[in-house]
């Protein structure tokens, strides 16, 4: 998990891949003075980050919490359940960005993804002798590979592991709740209201467009929820032009009990914040 720091509001703002990272920083460059001056088609998450306010390790945040100079008054805290973000995380970097196909190379793969892609088919190929294309392998695999790298998560790309990886960070999370600081969860399946609210409490408006949603390449595609789909790999998926979806990989995981016992493992972490952002929602 990452974090702006963006002192004209005394706030920071807790952020990660797959969970409205594009909108959130649409809505910093229109509300916030440290990323006004972003140039128009400028990535504002490299602008701040080239200007000292992206931090890429929520640690940096101990001296903060820690303080009573009031430097931070405001947290805003970002979280996405674990299911949908990991499905999104497969489908939008391997399979279908936007309405694109990426099998195909109709919708090219991102350099990133194709060094996760190489480093989990070389560890399937030892496994099972056989070589496959780049960007072949399924969600179920997906979590597999991740599984046997448990304990070297912080090397692979964030946009394939948990928000929160162990329990040191989570206890970050849990210290900025206790401090005097104000923390507002903005959480990915309830965007609109919880963005509204901060809004409401930071005296801001701008409420950003929906971005990087996936859509269906032609009428002959379609969304699945089959358990089935979420062990297809993309090869076979493209073939039958199937979108597996977040209700997909559930199902598969009610299926799968040693696998449920393997995500788990993996997300502990992410469904707590998912539960203590839901707690202070409610207060």
């Amino acid at each position: 998990m990452n974090f702006y720091y963006l002192p004209s509001r005394r706030c920071v703002i807790l952020w990660s891949q797959k969970c409205a990272c594009t909108s959130i920083s649409r809505w910093i460059k229109a509300s916030f003075n440290e990323a006004s001056q972003c140039a128009k088609g400028q990535s504002t998450r490299t602008y701040l980050g080239l200007n000292g306010y992206n931090f890429d390790d929520i640690k940096n945040l101990n001296p903060w919490i820690q303080s009573n100079a009031g430097e931070i008054q405001h947290a805003i805290i970002s979280s996405r359940d674990p299911v949908s973000r990991i499905t999104s995380s497969f489908v939008n970097k391997f399979h279908v960005y936007e309405n694109r196909t990426i099998f195909d190379n109709t919708k090219k793969i991102q350099g990133f993804a194709k060094r996760f892609s190489r480093d989990l088919l070389k560890e399937k190929k030892k496994q099972l002798g056989e070589k496959r294309q780049r960007g072949d392998f399924s969600i179920e695999e997906l979590i597999h590979y991740l599984y046997q790298n448990k304990d070297k998560l912080d090397l692979i790309n964030p946009h394939f592991t948990p928000q929160i990886s162990t329990n040191s960070r989570f206890s970050i999370i849990k210290n900025l709740i206790k401090s005097d600081i104000k923390v507002h969860p903005l959480r990915i399946g309830n965007f609109s209201d919880d963005l509204h609210n901060i809004n409401t409490k930071l005296e801001l408006k701008m409420m950003p467009s929906s971005v990087n949603s996936t859509s269906l390449p032609s009428n002959e595609w379609r969304f699945d929820s089959s358990a089935d789909s979420a062990s297809k790999t993309v090869s076979i998926l493209h073939q039958q032009k199937l979108i597996p979806n977040a209700a997909a990989l559930r199902e598969l995981l009610q299926q799968k009990p040693h696998l449920q016992q393997q995500f788990w493992e993996l997300f502990q972490y992410d469904f707590a914040l998912q539960d203590a952002m839901n707690h202070l929602s409610k207060n």
